[in-house]
């Protein structure tokens, strides 16, 4: 099977984040040891919408189909130059340094702290959000407990602007869904290994390790956001190809020629 998504920093990382994930993958591997395998650092992103089509159809978006029964083509002039041209980047996330006690903001019905670090299935997935702060402080410096400080829906905007171009996000399955995750997967976990005692552990441990860590503040450039194709779900380094929609290459046609 061939897997199409929009994600944000497949390839090349910025130190700071590739040191974070590489920290948390380590306290995994202390917990369990070789039934915990780490993705290379080049193929952890952060997924943005998936482009599956329904196959055998003319670009069918295939979350639209399944989800709302419709039959809509995917509009890929569109869904680039919104991406390009619209006035969405760059923005920022914040990841890390969610206290127990500090509420912002909630997703999925749970406060930042419960849902920094999750278990999907057998997957190991980190989550931050976007965050805006009013100023002239870079972010490095930013005093995160600021009044000044919010978190605004900045990629549940994206996600559902997507629609417009007949691409329907997977976590818009119903109208009312909300997602505003920059979420990304760190690696893998030997099926079958993780009862619920374990899975719990694994998960209140990596929460409280994440909590303690500098708040982490990534910049999402236009230059960060890539198409991507892969024949393997993880999107390992020699299954996949990516390019940035920045590069002049990738035009509606160029994408289309991505489901032959």
């Amino acid at each position: 099977m061939k897997y199409i998504s929009l994600v944000a920093l497949y390839g090349a990382k910025p130190s700071s984040f590739s040191s974070f994930v590489a920290r948390g993958q380590t306290r995994i591997v202390d917990l369990l040891g070789r039934s915990f395998q780490p993705y290379n650092m080049h193929q952890i992103h952060a997924t943005i919408t998936a482009l599956q089509d329904v196959p055998g159809t003319q670009y069918w978006n295939a979350n639209f189909y399944q989800y709302r029964h419709r039959e809509e083509p995917m509009d890929f002039e569109g869904f680039l130059d919104f991406l390009r041209y619209g006035n969405y980047f760059p923005f920022y996330v914040r990841i890390g340094a969610f206290k127990p006690v500090e509420h912002p903001f909630l997703s999925q019905a749970q406060t930042p702290y419960e849902r920094s670090f999750i278990l999907q299935g057998d997957k190991a997935v980190m989550i931050g959000w976007p965050i805006y702060w009013d100023g002239q402080a870079v972010p490095h410096q930013l005093d995160i407990l600021s009044k000044d400080i919010v978190y605004p829906h900045v990629l549940e905007e994206i996600r559902r602007a997507f629609q417009s171009f007949n691409i329907l996000h997977s976590y818009h399955s119903k109208e009312t869904d909300v997602d505003n995750d920059f979420y990304f997967r760190i690696g893998q976990i030997r099926q079958g290994i993780l009862d619920d005692s374990l899975r719990e552990r694994v998960r209140a441990i990596l929460r409280d390790v994440l909590s303690e860590e500098e708040p982490l503040i990534l910049e999402i450039r236009r230059a960060d956001i890539f198409i991507v194709v892969s024949e393997d779900e993880t999107f390992r380094p020699s299954a996949t190809r990516a390019w940035s929609i920045i590069d002049p290459q990738v035009s509606p046609e160029f994408i289309k020629s991505l489901y032959v």
